[in-house]
């Protein structure tokens, strides 16, 4: 009984380690599931929660964005003040005037006034038909000094009746009465010479007298 002894302590104490290992294993594993089991219903049911919450803010940001708060209107400018001027309205004043009466001198006056020749026909077959002829103005420093004489022109008559290229032929006093006679002469009218039913132009030749009219004429 001695010999056996030993054994069966040894037999005891190989159940004892094996049950504790087995037992241990046991409780490892059971803890394993349930970790797992954990694990997966967190996985299950986290998930969605977090895409929600993050699905949640986009919207509200873009709704922010979107959504500008109104600018308030600029505020209205008051009316100025109509200040409150005094009436300056004034009477009317009647005020009569006494008539004046100024005398008028009687002074002799000396018109000069240029005295018109024939206009010469010795290059026209037929006379011409003078519409317009306004007589020239007498030069001032000739009037004043009682200067007196005469200016011979030349010039065209166009198919128009116009006048055109006037020059001086002869003229008492030289270069005295000229300019007067061609600005009178350039402004005349003339009915035009007519040949074979057509109106021509043709050149004549016209005198023109300057005289001082006396007093008393």
């Amino acid at each position: 009984m001695l010999a056996a002894a030993p054994r069966l302590l040894t037999r005891v104490t190989m159940s004892l380690l094996g049950g504790s290992v087995i037992a241990a294993a046991s409780i490892w594993t059971m803890q394993w599931l349930v970790m797992r089991d954990a694990e997966g219903h967190y996985t299950r049911h986290e998930r969605p929660v977090m895409e929600f919450v993050r699905l949640q803010r986009e919207s509200e940001t873009r709704s922010k964005r979107r959504e500008k708060p109104a600018e308030p209107p600029p505020p209205r400018e008051p009316p100025p003040a109509t200040p409150n001027l005094p009436d300056l309205r004034v009477a009317p004043v009647n005020i009569k005037a006494p008539p004046i009466r100024t005398p008028i001198p009687d002074v002799a006056l000396n018109f000069a006034r240029p005295t018109l020749g024939p206009v010469s026909q010795a290059l026209v077959d037929r006379p011409l038909m003078v519409l317009s002829r306004l007589p020239p103005q007498y030069p001032y420093r000739a009037q004043r000094r009682g200067t007196e004489g005469w200016v011979r022109l030349s010039f065209e008559v166009t198919a128009e009746g116009a006048v055109r290229d006037v020059v001086v032929v002869e003229g008492s006093p030289p270069g005295i009465f000229d300019h007067e006679a061609i600005r009178a002469v350039q402004r005349w009218k003339f009915k035009p010479r007519i040949e074979s039913g057509v109106p021509v132009a043709v050149r004549t030749e016209q005198t023109i007298d300057f005289r001082l009219r006396k007093k008393g004429s």
